[in-house]
């Protein structure tokens, strides 16, 4: 037990299944962190009670990190301000959060000697492609502010490793969902925010036409490979998750069936910059090892039958945003 680890984005939900699984191991001493701007308080009590030392803070704060660091041996850093659209109305606080906060764990980690960082990315850094689905192999072209931040720290990540010896794996997972989800966040998270729409009484909403296609990754399917970079894979890259694609509007109508709800769904405008298909091949993750096991539909009766044991949540909107223009009706109005 003598062997420390830190999670970031602890509360949230890769965040807080990977720091379970972490306890359950009974290898390391847990150290959580996370600000609580995103993630969900409910998802710290058993947590807390198997063990882990938990931080509420902003990981900006360099100081206390070099301190909270001391003697940790791998960081898995899972914080992030994660929503594609919502960045590009906030660039400068996306931009600060994501980049800011991971410059500022990276000096800690540095005057601390460090030895691995495990970094979740996301799809979002392939942007359109050609040739679907995304290989780890393709040119990166973001496509929103969010996308381009996560792109940043892969690229940041080498320099860490040439000039200062610290490890790194970087896992692209794409749309997780599962238990432990905020389903009160109005700009990510679409299978949380049309579950939390209906235990509301209001019909989800499908931007666009319904017939982009997406995969879904239940958290079961990531908790345990991301553990794993953390003692293998130095300076390579994952993607992982489901790879059966399925259209907006399908996925939608599943989650319906699976909560029980018979007043269907309504169509709203595109949203700007929306990838059209996005899904992503996980073959260089199965060569070593790793498989996927939920397929969507027993994921999301698993989801829902958590969701339906919880009352709906007011969804938090922000007062205002960095560029107002353009800004979604369904925002604007506070329709979700």
């Amino acid at each position: 037990m003598d062997r420390k680890v830190v999670v970031t984005g602890v509360a949230g939900l890769i965040g807080s299944h990977v720091a379970n699984e972490l306890l359950s191991l009974k290898l390391f001493k847990v150290i959580g962190i996370d600000d609580l701007s995103g993630g969900m308080e409910e998802n710290l009590k058993p947590l807390i009670k198997k063990g882990m030392k938990f931080y509420k803070m902003d990981l900006r704060d360099t100081k206390k990190l070099k301190r909270i660091l001391n003697s940790v041996e791998t960081v898995y850093h899972l914080a992030a301000h994660a929503a594609e659209i919502k960045s590009l109305y906030n660039p400068i606080d996306d931009q600060s959060n994501n980049l800011g906060s991971f410059h500022s764990l990276m000096i800690a980690c540095v005057y601390n000697q460090v030895r691995k960082v495990v970094f979740t990315s996301s799809m979002s850094v392939y942007g359109t492609q050609d040739q679907m689905p995304y290989t780890e192999e393709q040119e990166c072209h973001p496509e929103d502010f969010y996308g381009i931040t996560k792109y940043a720290v892969e690229q940041s990540l080498p320099i860490y490793q040439k000039v200062y010896g610290i490890n790194y794996t970087i896992v692209r997972c794409h749309n997780v969902y599962g238990p432990g989800q905020n389903i009160g966040d109005p700009y990510r998270n679409v299978l949380a925010i049309w579950a939390n729409m209906i235990l509301r009484g209001k019909k989800p909403l499908v931007y666009g036409d319904g017939e982009q296609l997406r995969s879904f990754t239940h958290v079961d399917d990531c908790k345990n490979f991301i553990i794993e970079c953390g003692y293998k894979f130095n300076g390579e890259t994952f993607n992982i998750g489901n790879e059966e694609p399925i259209s907006i509007k399908k996925a939608c109508q599943l989650l319906c069936d699976a909560m029980g709800w018979e007043k269907g769904f309504e169509y709203a405008p595109r949203r700007p910059q929306e990838v059209k298909h996005a899904w992503s091949s996980s073959m260089k993750a199965v060569r070593t090892g790793y498989d996927w096991k939920v397929n969507f539909k027993a994921g999301i009766s698993d989801f829902c039958h958590w969701i339906l044991e919880h009352k709906p949540m007011k969804p938090k909107y922000d007062k205002q945003f960095e560029i107002e223009k353009n800004i979604p009706k369904q925002w604007k109005e506070k329709m979700i």
